[in-house]
């Protein structure tokens, strides 16, 4: 699996050196920025997992660079904590009513850093979840009768929906341990179109295909199957990671 991002936004090289050795140690992968215009730059190219932004800066200070932040729809749902020297609340009032979800006060506590990074990558990683499986609901939904199978491309896992399992006869296990899951159950006569579909999909070459396919099931009866494929989301590189 690979190591969560962190970017870290700060004008000052001591405070994004305190805090990378922190979010370091706990094997998190840090990235970082001087100013704003560097930061979101990093940001759109990299995608972090969650920011971390210190509120005074010169230029373009903290404020300004969340805002420009969720204003972006690539970047809008990033979690962002500020770092502050302070505790005014109307600083902190203000940061939360920018799209804010937290802060950090500077000097640093490593084990606070450290928790309230963790506890906001996994709020942010459950939403993302639950938008994930509403996908696939409204997909379900809308197709009724469909059988639904999805490849996480980061973790290399499989999900398979109830119908998907009915028109093979295999268990999800048995599914799972297949190459690329239900691709292992194509005639021949089509599996390797199917095949370099597929990886011309996972490649980046192309965002979707469609075919029309012989799936062969347990029982060795064939089964005629309209299949769609397509790309949910990429990594900062375009390759596509779901």
């Amino acid at each position: 699996m690979r190591k969560h991002i962190v970017l870290i936004i700060d004008d000052s090289p001591q405070n994004i050196k305190v805090a990378g050795s922190i979010l370091t140690q706990y094997n998190y992968e840090v990235l970082t920025a001087t100013n704003g215009k560097q930061g979101i730059s990093i940001a759109l190219r990299k995608k972090p997992d969650l920011i971390l932004l210190d509120i005074m800066m010169p230029d373009f200070d903290g404020f300004q660079i969340c805002a420009e932040l969720k204003n972006s729809a690539e970047l809008k749902d990033i979690p962002v904590i500020f770092l502050t020297a302070s505790n005014e609340i109307d600083s902190i009032v203000r940061g939360f009513d920018l799209g804010a979800v937290d802060y950090i006060l500077k000097p640093f506590k490593a084990k606070e850093l450290y928790l309230r990074v963790r506890t906001h990558l996994e709020l942010k990683f459950a939403r993302d979840y639950i938008s994930v499986q509403k996908e696939k609901l409204d997909l379900a939904v809308s197709t009724g009768g469909i059988g639904i199978w999805s490849w996480d491309l980061k973790n290399n896992t499989f999900e398979f929906s109830d119908e998907c399992r009915n028109i093979t006869g295999y268990t999800e296990e048995e599914l799972k341990n297949s190459y690329s899951g239900i691709v292992d159950f194509i005639d021949e006569e089509t599996h390797d179109i199917i095949k370099n579909d597929l990886e011309n999909l996972i490649s980046g070459k192309i965002d979707d295909f469609s075919a029309e396919l012989v799936v062969i099931d347990k029982t060795k009866n064939k089964k005629w199957i309209y299949a769609n494929a397509r790309v949910k989301s990429k990594n900062a590189d375009g390759i596509p990671e779901y």
